[in-house]
């Protein structure tokens, strides 16, 4: 490691001379932005501490640069995530981003959000789901050509899903 790890720049090393990881610490505790690095030299996690904890947006990296992860903390605590998986044929095939309000040591209080995307391998996308506090809002499915296989979304007077075609025409 080099750099003063008390107050200061820090970096570490791999074996090969690449920087494995870089950030700046205060009275010996990680402040302000730190990068940590693949040893083939792409980013592999980023973002701010501050008063001694993760704070700000954390992104994560696979080793070819794609974004795979990604988390807004805001006091140790994940307010936005969003995660990214690929196909083998490097076409996105799952992505989710979930959004929290309220308190996360009290549950009770504590709302979730969830969008949530499905391609198939050549690129099509599957599948669109909503949900507003753990309960699914609105749905869309299509095939790998693309056409509408399902459709439906959440009906406040009833209570319950309905084919989006159902609904009245204004």
């Amino acid at each position: 490691m080099e750099g003063d790890s008390t107050n200061g720049s820090v970096t570490a090393w791999y074996e090969s001379g690449k920087i494995m990881w870089n950030g700046y610490v205060k009275k010996s505790y990680p402040d302000s932005l730190y990068n940590f690095y693949y040893e083939n030299g792409n980013l592999k996690l980023t973002g701010y501490f501050k008063d001694r904890r993760k704070d700000s947006l954390w992104t994560t990296y696979d080793d070819s640069g794609r974004m795979v992860h990604s988390e807004l903390i805001r006091k140790q605590w994940p307010v936005i995530r969003h995660d990214i998986s690929y196909h083998r044929s490097n076409q996105k095939s799952e992505e989710i981003i979930l959004s929290m309000y309220g308190s996360p040591t009290d549950s009770s209080n504590l709302k979730v959000n969830r969008n949530w995307w499905i391609w198939y391998d050549n690129g099509q996308l599957a599948c669109e789901v909503h949900f507003v506090n753990g309960q699914i809002k609105e749905e869309h499915y299509w095939s790998t050509k693309g056409k509408t296989i399902s459709r439906e979304k959440w009906d406040r007077i009833s209570g319950k899903m309905k084919k989006k075609n159902d609904e009245p025409k204004r």
